[in-house]
Order: C-alpha cells, then sequence, then structure tokens
C-alpha cells in the first residue's frame, strides 16, 4: 500500500453540515429561503470551523491579489508609455526645422 492509500484509509469521517448558516454569513439580508434551500445542499461545512473568520481572510487575500494585479498593470503601461516616448523624442531629434523652407527636413 502506497503512502497516500494509508494517509486517506486511516483518516475518519469528518461531521458536516449543509451551507446554510454559510450562506447567510455571504449573503445576508440578501438570502432568499427559496435559493438558500437548494443551494444550501450542494455546500458542506465542517462542524466546528469559524465560517466567517475564513471569509474574511479569503476577502483579505482577494483585495491583496487585486491590489497586485493592478500595481502591475499600471506599472507595465507606465514602462510602455515611457519607451513609446523615447522612441518618439529619438525621431523628433533626427528633424530640423529649416526656416527657409518653412518646414521640418531630416538631418
Amino acid at each position: 500500500m502506497n503512502e497516500a492509500a494509508s494517509v486517506v484509509s486511516t483518516e475518519g469521517p469528518k461531521e458536516t453540515c449543509n451551507g446554510e448558516i454559510f450562506l447567510m454569513c455571504v449573503l445576508g439580508k440578501y438570502a432568499k429561503s427559496d435559493d438558500m434551500d437548494d443551494l444550501s445542499d450542494f455546500i458542506e461545512c465542517e462542524q466546528g470551523k469559524n465560517q466567517s473568520s475564513w471569509l474574511r481572510e479569503r476577502q483579505r487575500f482577494r483585495i491583496w491579489k487585486y491590489k497586485k494585479t493592478i500595481i502591475s498593470k499600471v506599472e507595465e503601461k507606465e514602462n510602455v508609455l515611457e519607451s513609446s516616448k523615447r522612441v518618439v523624442n529619438q525621431d523628433v531629434a533626427e528633424y530640423t526645422y529649416d526656416a527657409d523652407a518653412g518646414s521640418y527636413r531630416h538631418s
């Protein structure tokens, strides 16, 4: 018997309950009893686990991940903008204004 099979076989069944309490935490005053009855059958919650604490930590993680993504996108846009400004400035530097002709010419 391999390690994974032995670990699985030694675990006892976990006590679970339906997710009605979990849905009440998530949905709050927007919970409808018709929808909750159907949906709570598909959600299993471990008894004794603090669901509201888990939700708060999960929300903190989502916010952190969102901010990290936004910051990286902003930095990437700034880098693209900086590089495009450099290219434009180099192109402009190659042209000089000829007052006699009244136009720009390539140097």
